[in-house]
């Protein structure tokens, strides 16, 4: 008898590691794609500043031209 308890106690045991060792990993691939969404939302934002500061360096440049030929 108390080895049929033992033998379903670790059958259950077994079944609960491999269970929740699942759920780390999604937990973990979660908060993976929740730090590369983070990274790619500040890597469109500093692209934004780039191209905002580019545009407007080309309008001064632009602008100074036009002044010269006037």
């Amino acid at each position: 008898m108390l080895s049929l308890i033992e033998e379903v106690v670790r059958q259950k045991l077994v079944e609960f590691v491999v269970e929740h060792e699942k759920k780390a990993k999604d937990i973990s691939i979660m908060e993976r794609f929740l730090r590369l969404e983070e990274e790619l939302k500040a890597l469109r934002e500093l692209e934004e500043r780039r191209f905002e500061a580019l545009q407007k360096e080309i309008k001064t440049h632009f602008e100074a031209v036009e002044r010269r030929f006037n």
